[in-house]
């Protein structure tokens, strides 16, 4: 991790009450790349009970450079990622 994170004790807390048995809490974490998603997600699963980080890199379809840069942005969005396992899993 090249950069010190802090995130308030709060927002650890908060994620917690909004997750139950019952009702588990979906947190999404966006952002560039680069920018430290993979270090929140862990740094949140470390405080959590029961997390699943599931990371959308797994989910990049097997394609050649060549073919990723013909698709155009919106053939992209379907063509890049295999969004049928994603949702699966």
């Amino acid at each position: 991790m090249r950069g010190r994170f802090t995130y308030p004790a709060a927002l650890v807390a908060q994620i917690g009450d909004l997750a139950c048995a019952s009702s588990p809490a979906v947190v999404a974490i966006d952002g560039r790349s680069g920018s430290g998603k993979t270090s929140v997600a862990a740094f949140l699963a470390g405080r959590l009970n029961a997390v699943v980080v599931v990371a959308g890199d797994d989910f990049y379809r097997d394609q050649s450079d060549d073919v990723r840069r013909r698709l155009s942005p919106a053939a992209g969005v379907q063509g890049w990622f295999d969004w049928q396992r994603l949702r699966a899993q």
